[in-house]
């Protein structure tokens, strides 16, 4: 038996014993840095059936089950993407526009494809299920991963007007307008609903705000190349809902 099918074998049971949903990194696979560990991986990469993706240089990802069931409507699980796009991106990556939106409640519009941030290349291995938006802003990499969410929902908000026009709960296009009298500025959801949203989440145990540095956010926003004053005073907005005592963090 030759020693490069001995290290595919050996590459292949380390594949098969790598938890699900995990990273795998070539410069610790078996024989590496060998030339034949690295032809056993990326044709392992190339095959449907495995369950592992190359991703960007030395680094994979492996899913829960092999790639040709990726797609299909009776997988035995899904595939979670955004996940996965997320674990591989490294520091500073995080939820982008609509997804991040989303997560903090900001908007109910369906997702075309979900959306992350990331800071330097982006990962491969995503093409058409995620959409991955890249930032050159490098202080985005001390962030933690809702610190980026809150960043991209902010920038999201005042790219699209406040992710299109929506109406508050109860109203819509089709209000009476004639019998309950109201102008559009009563119906139409805003910035301050969005604020308000962040304080009823900060209440909630659904986001672990430990996760989150006000400072940490307004520096990186600082540095944002799409900043301007109305994302500095958006951005001022959410460092007073976060912190009790926010008047040094103000932009």
């Amino acid at each position: 038996m030759s020693y490069t099918t001995s290290t595919a074998e050996a590459v292949r049971r380390w594949i098969d014993e790598s938890p699900s949903e995990s990273i795998l990194d070539a410069r610790e696979a078996p024989g590496a840095p060998s030339n034949a560990t690295r032809v056993a991986l990326s044709r392992t990469a190339t095959d449907p059936e495995s369950p592992i993706s190359f991703v960007r240089r030395h680094i994979y990802w492996k899913g829960g089950f092999p790639k040709s069931q990726w797609d299909t409507p009776f997988a035995a699980e899904p595939v979670d993407y955004t996940a996965a796009a997320l674990a591989v991106a490294g520091a500073g990556s995080g939820l982008a526009g609509y997804s991040a939106a989303q997560f903090l409640g900001w908007t109910h519009e369906v997702l075309v494809a979900p959306e992350v941030a990331v800071v330097g290349c982006p990962p491969r291995g995503f093409e058409g299920k995620v959409l991955v938006h890249t930032r050159a802003n490098t202080a985005r990499c001390e962030m933690s991963r809702l610190e980026v969410a809150l960043l991209e929902a902010t920038i999201g908000f005042i790219r699209t007007g406040g992710f299109g026009i929506e109406y508050k709960p109860g109203h819509s296009h089709y209000c009476a307008w004639d019998s309950t009298p109201h102008d559009e500025a009563e119906c139409l959801w805003d910035w301050g609903d969005a604020v308000a949203k962040l304080e009823g989440l900060r209440q909630s145990d659904a986001v672990n705000w430990r996760d989150v540095d006000p400072e940490r956010l307004v520096r990186a926003a600082k540095s944002e190349r799409l900043g301007g004053r109305e994302m500095r005073s958006k951005i001022s907005d959410l460092a007073d809902t976060l912190t009790a005592d926010s008047g040094s963090l103000l932009l």
